[in-house]
């Protein structure tokens, strides 16, 4: 036995998640690996409701660990629901302002941490849903998080050490800088200062290429960091060529790092690919304009990034258990698919198409795996391939039937790239895609020549196809404790 603890429930959940999907097929999980832990999950929630007037620390680690259950369950509104409440509790507790240097230098820098996680998760909510931030920019002023050996002993730590007075919380230290470059590349991007002047929407050619020099512009800053990162931060490529570059040469994995240390490699070199992707994705576009050279190279470095995220997944998924079951991996690679799969329908002959088509196959190798112990995975397997099989007879058909196909999804596309300059300008939500759905996989030949094919690609970015809601529904009090007993 031992006391009600939600910060304790909610770590039980989180375990529980990820070590069903890691290991046991989903259907030991009645089907649900991703909700495994649902009733600590509900009980955490329960416990919570009695801390809101008067939030602790605690209580912002608990509503932050709810918000990546809910989102790694994809239950992504409901995830982004609890983000705000994140951000609400933290501004109660002043996390936004540098903690002041009377207070303890452990306490200190958990603060700092702790303010630095509430902004990747504002960010990456955010970027990902084309919402807007919950988190002023201009009134969020604490220090990057420390990460000195000094800091790292302090933290509680048993971790080795890296050398160069690197340690184990030198990962947050570069993902804080991470997402605070990649925000601010979005925001000058593709935030217009007035978001209901149509004169500077996406759709019109002439400001679509001026945002991608813009882009282009602001994406040597992010390389910079790429550059930046220490080199115990990196894994290293097997032809000795550069961490970080988007190309599909094999990594060269240390087999004697330390399993953490392996894991926070990749995920920064993960999540960087990922960002990335997003950053030039809205340049992947259907109109009917002739691209500009500045349009075609981003989109290409769209794909060659998503071609090296799915490379990299492979290559790890293929030799080792770093990344098993590890839900947020999947829904890159999700991502990473629908963006081949637009580039492809966009630029069918442009020079790196064929690489793009590989990075599809390949892609749904990784799919599958993951598909082994989560059912979602299994279900984006077959809408890719359902996609793919389309796709190509759509391409074998005669050359008049490809000229009405393309008279009849023009008509659809101006709106729909207007939808998808809203969603990546942060000014509204992510196209619900009912076309093409996971909880529905049906989509015939006969429907490609209607359907959005820029609904299609913002599939990656659909916020209830996922999920079940009623799998959260609050159980009984007695089968809730009868469940927690057993």
């Amino acid at each position: 036995m031992r006391r009600p603890s939600p910060l304790v429930d909610i770590v039980v959940a989180m375990s529980m998640q990820l070590g069903v999907s890691s290991g046991l097929p989903f259907e030991t999980a009645d089907g649900y690996a991703t909700v495994a832990g649902q009733a600590y999950y509900l009980r955490c929630q329960r416990l919570l409701a009695y801390e809101l007037e008067s939030p602790s620390i605690s209580t912002l680690q608990c509503q932050i660990l709810c918000s990546v259950y809910l989102c790694c369950a994809t239950f992504h509104n409901m995830a982004d629901g609890v983000c705000a409440t994140v951000v609400r509790t933290a501004y109660m507790l002043g996390l936004h302002l540098d903690p002041p240097s009377t207070m303890p230098p452990k306490e200190r820098e958990m603060r700092r941490r702790l303010g630095w996680a509430v902004y990747i998760l504002d960010s990456k909510l955010g970027m990902k849903h084309g919402r807007p931030f919950l988190i002023s920019q201009s009134q969020f002023s604490p220090k990057l998080p420390g990460h000195a050996l000094e800091i790292a002993l302090q933290a509680g730590s048993s971790y080795a050490p890296l050398g160069d007075n690197l340690t184990w919380l030198s990962f947050h230290h570069e993902h804080a800088r991470l997402f605070l470059i990649t925000r601010a590349i979005y925001s000058t991007v593709f935030q217009p200062q007035n978001p209901y002047d149509e004169s500077i929407t996406l759709d019109e050619q002439e400001a679509l290429e001026a945002r991608a020099t813009a882009l282009e512009d602001n994406m040597k800053e992010l390389e910079e960091w790429a550059n930046s990162v220490p080199d115990a931060l990196k894994t290293k490529r097997t032809n000795n060529t550069r961490p970080f570059s988007a190309d599909t040469c094999a990594l060269n994995i240390d087999p004697f790092a330390p399993l953490w240390l392996q894991r926070q490699r990749l995920l920064l070199e993960l999540m960087y690919h990922n960002l990335c992707t997003n950053l030039y994705r809205p340049f992947i576009s259907f109109g009917p304009a002739t691209a500009s050279n500045a349009i075609e190279l981003a989109s290409s470095k769209c794909a060659s990034h998503a071609s090296t995220l799915t490379n990299i997944l492979h290559q790890v998924l293929s030799s080792n258990f770093i990344l098993n079951g590890w839900h947020e991996a999947f829904q890159w690679q999700w991502n990473a698919s629908m963006t081949l799969l637009g580039f492809v329908l966009a630029y069918p002959l442009a020079p790196s198409a064929a690489d793009a088509k590989r990075s599809i196959d390949l892609s749904l190798a990784v799919l599958d795996q993951f598909g082994e112990s989560l059912a979602v995975a299994a279900r984006a397997a077959k809408v890719v391939r359902q996609l793919v099989a389309n796709i190509k007879l759509v391409r074998a058909q005669d050359t008049g039937t490809m000229a009405v196909f393309g008279e009849s999804i023009n008509g659809n596309l101006d709106q729909c790239t207007i939808d998808h300059t809203r969603l990546t300008t942060n000014t509204g939500l992510a196209i619900q895609s009912s076309e093409v759905g996971l909880a529905e996989n049906a989509f015939g030949s006969e429907e490609i020549a209607t359907a959005s094919l820029q609904a299609t690609l913002n599939m990656a970015f659909d916020v209830d196809q996922w999920a079940i809601p009623e799998m959260f529904w609050p159980l009984h009090t007695k089968e809730f404790d009868d469940y927690i007993d057993t």
